[in-house]
């Protein structure tokens, strides 16, 4: 069987990193393929930078505040920091379990030395037919530095191929342009997540390229399904709830309108990803699954917490998310336009809800649009492999 190497974000704290990990990997085993996801960390980390760098990248991250808060006054809140920090390692736990069971990683990582050692790029290179990256926000800036790696100089240009990647933004800032134009150039295939995308790769490189649903939709329902497990939660399991997923700040007018959702839909409330809520910020992957499926209404700025809602069917609605980094809003308004939905973001006060209105939800032409995308995902491997 043949190889495929597999680069993505790794880590073991968000969902939607590990279940569209797991869709891609196992989309391209079903083509007859083994998938490796090769791990990577990068070298250069925060610490060994000099005072003068990491000041700039605070700045660039719009957090300088939280450095000089918590070295000054974080000692005030040691009880609350040591408890999101145990919590924080029960839900890496979780992840790690659900990766090492789902997700075949290499037991080496690879950092950035990979740019200039030869033999270890020889070595990749010829350990794999060829290469993927994505899904994911593999090409977003984030306010750091350009993503070099995820454009995989270091293997054979005819084996650098992406799969629904990611840049997260509608626009690249004017000092990465000719990086960009360089890393894109150097691809083989090319596959993006968002219509943003395509116009990017146009617009720097004038190379079209296909642009695909995030992976989860490459599955079916049953087959998520059959990865649910049902949380060992304290909750009554016919109750009906609202589902909060936010990657960002819950302002003050998302909380009014959740409190609105809650008390005229006689809702119980469930917040995931929220330290606060201490019983649900530990679940693993495949109890977030069961939570979404199982949800009687979903509340979230994030865009697998999308996907997910519209995979299972469940009525929800989705705000910008609130924190340091650029809006990455597109790659939202890309999904909810493939799937007629786009009315699905909020953009009215928590007064002009009707949450009855809301409540109900039909995905027009679901199966339709997620069979055609199957189709052009898998046209779009064998022409990247041929």
């Amino acid at each position: 069987m043949e190889k495929i190497g597999l680069f993505t974000l790794n880590g073991n704290s968000n969902y939607g990193n590990r279940l569209q990990n797991y869709a891609v990997q196992t989309f391209l085993s079903d083509q007859g393929y083994e998938v490796d996801t090769i791990m990577y960390h990068p070298k250069e980390i925060l610490y060994k930078k000099n005072l003068y760098e990491k000041i700039k990248i605070h700045l660039l991250q719009k957090d300088i505040i939280g450095p000089i808060w918590r070295r000054g006054y974080g000692f005030l809140f040691r009880g609350r920091i040591r408890n999101q920090q145990r919590m924080m390692g029960h839900r890496v736990k979780n992840f790690e379990d659900f990766s090492a069971k789902y997700i075949n990683e290499t037991n080496f990582i690879l950092d950035q030395s990979i740019l200039s050692d030869v033999n270890l790029q020889d070595k990749i290179n010829n350990g794999y037919k060829s290469f993927f990256i994505g899904s994911d926000q593999v090409w977003n800036l984030n306010g750091s530095d350009f993503p070099e790696f995820y454009f995989l100089p270091f293997v054979d240009s005819k084996k650098r191929n992406s799969f629904a990647a990611s840049f997260g933004v509608e626009t690249i800032d004017h000092q990465y342009i000719e990086k960009y134009k360089q890393g894109i150039a150097g691809l083989n295939a090319i596959s993006v997540r968002e219509m943003s995308g395509k116009k990017i790769v146009k617009e720097l490189t004038c190379r079209e390229c296909d642009v695909l649903l995030d992976p989860v939709f490459l599955l079916s329902v049953k087959s998520w399904r059959q990865l649910e497990t049902r949380p060992n939660l304290s909750m009554n399991h016919s109750e009906r709830y609202i589902l909060t997923y936010f990657l960002g700040h819950m302002a003050r007018k998302y909380r009014k309108i959740l409190y609105k959702f809650a008390k005229e839909q006689e809702l119980k409330i469930i917040s995931l990803n929220d330290f606060t809520s201490e019983e649900y910020y530990s679940v693993s992957p495949n109890d977030f699954l069961s939570l979404i499926d199982s949800a009687s209404f979903v509340l979230t700025d994030s865009f697998h917490g999308v996907a997910f809602s519209i995979i299972f069917q469940r009525p929800f609605m989705v705000v910008d998310r609130i924190d340091k980094f650029k809006s990455m809003s597109t790659r939202i308004s890309s999904i909810l336009e493939a799937f007629g939905l786009s009315d699905r973001f909020n953009k009215l006060s928590p007064r002009e809800i009707n949450t009855t209105d809301w409540m109900n939800i039909e995905v027009k032409g679901l199966q339709k649009v997620i069979e055609n995308n199957a189709i052009k995902a898998n046209s779009f491997v064998k022409k990247s492999l041929s």
